[in-house]
This record gives C-alpha cells, sequence and structure tokens, in this order.
C-alpha cells in the first residue's frame, strides 16, 4: 500500500509537486487552505508606487507579494527587461521569497531565515542609516513584526498591502497522514480544520512556514529548503 501525503495547495498549482511524489513511491491529494485576493490599490498605493525611487529598500513578506508588486510595476516575468527600479534594494523574508524575487530578474540584498523580526533584525545589523526611507509590501492583517521592528530602530516604514489571504473551508486530512504546507497562513488554515494538531504532522516549505505551522502544534517533521519540488527528497523518508 501506497503511502499518502497531502498537497496544501490548489489542483492548479499542485502538479509539479503530486508528480514529485509519485516518483518517490507516495499517493497524494490535494487540499487547498487558503485564497488570496488581490486588493484594489486604491489611491494612496497608487501614489506609493509613483514614488517608489524614494525608497532604498523594498521588504517583501511573501512570494506572492512579490508577485503583485511586480505587475504593478509593470514587469513581464522573465523578461531581460526589467522594469525594477535598479536603486531599489530587495528583502526577503525567507528563501521561498527570494526565490520569487530571482524568478523576477531581482537578486535579493538581504534574506531572512525565520519570520519578520528576524528578516528586521538583519537589517539593522547592517547599520543602514536611521531614517532610510523602507517599503513593506504585505498582506492586509499579516503578521506585523517586520513592519514594527524597523520603525521601532527609527525607521520611516510605508506598507503597501496588495492582497489578503483568507482561509478556505474544507475537510482535514486524516491523522498521521503528512501535509505538505506552504505559507504560515496556510497552517493556519489547516490548524482551523483540525481536531488535535499534534495528530497531523507536516512539511513545510521554508523555515517560516515550519516555525508558523509549530507555534500553532503541529509536529514539523521535515522542512524543504527550498521551494522547489525536485528538493522533496529532503523531506520524503525513504
Amino acid at each position: 500500500m501506497k503511502r499518502r501525503a497531502w498537497i496544501g495547495r490548489s489542483a492548479a498549482a499542485a502538479g509539479p509537486w503530486s508528480e514529485a511524489l509519485a516518483r518517490a513511491g507516495w499517493e497524494s491529494r490535494v487540499l487547498p487552505l487558503i485564497q488570496r485576493q488581490e486588493l484594489e490599490l486604491g489611491p494612496e498605493g497608487r501614489e506609493l508606487l509613483r514614488q517608489v525611487l524614494r525608497f532604498h529598500w523594498a521588504f517583501f513578506a511573501s512570494a506572492r507579494g512579490v508577485e503583485l508588486f511586480c505587475q504593478q510595476l509593470g514587469e513581464c516575468w522573465g523578461a531581460a527587461d526589467s522594469a525594477w527600479p535598479p536603486a531599489l534594494k530587495a528583502a526577503a523574508v525567507g528563501p521561498a521569497t527570494a526565490f520569487a524575487l530571482r524568478s523576477a530578474g531581482v537578486e535579493p540584498a538581504l534574506v531572512g531565515e525565520g519570520g519578520g523580526a528576524e528578516l528586521a533584525q538583519a537589517f539593522l545589523e547592517l547599520g543602514a542609516e536611521v531614517e532610510t526611507p523602507l517599503l513593506v509590501v504585505a498582506a492586509r492583517n499579516g503578521r506585523p513584526e517586520l513592519a514594527e521592528g524597523l520603525r521601532a530602530a527609527g525607521h520611516p516604514v510605508e506598507l503597501l498591502e496588495l492582497y489578503e489571504s483568507l482561509s478556505s473551508a474544507g475537510p482535514a486530512p486524516p491523522a498521521g497522514e503528512p501535509v505538505l504546507l506552504f505559507s504560515p497562513s496556510g497552517a493556519r488554515s489547516l490548524a482551523l480544520r483540525v481536531d488535535d494538531p499534534a495528530d497531523h504532522p507536516v512539511w513545510a516549505v521554508g523555515p517560516t512556514t515550519a516555525a508558523a505551522a509549530r507555534r500553532l502544534g503541529f509536529p514539523v517533521s521535515g522542512t524543504l529548503s527550498r521551494p522547489d519540488p525536485t528538493a522533496l527528497h529532503e523531506l520524503i523518508p525513504s
């Protein structure tokens, strides 16, 4: 009997992960956990984008934020002619977000390893001048530690909210079968479905997701170092 894992993504996005699991001898099921809804920018958001050249750094709390930010700037993914402002440095909260930046043709100047607070601390350790204007691109009602940490050190921070993550209703996976999680919001959505998180092992894509899952009580049996299905061998028990 094949072992089975659940992929915490929509059917449209789960294909490569399902194929990688199948190659490793695992059966998979799709488990959509969140809906990401793009927000209307509004006058303030449009003004921030028009004035993006006044910022020295842009901090990204998610891969989705990278995608929407680049779309708003008119950048074509993978195109050689990038609209990214050359003087704007990019900081990523974790490896998955850094991967999204590189996919857009932007090499991150700073990559965090454990969440917004840790990224803020890593930036402060660079010794940037206080009052350097900073832009934080995030989700509505997302975790505040990144912006708060930067502001507490004296930096003026503008927040650009481009989307919101909404939990999807649905069934709980069977106890004991691992769930592949891709984001902290996915972990929170899964927690709403299960009776006891301790009964549901998870595989986390990136340390930020792993930390969020542990806070919610899920046993994290593996953390993927990069958001790439070919790296699943790092997680899957032989």
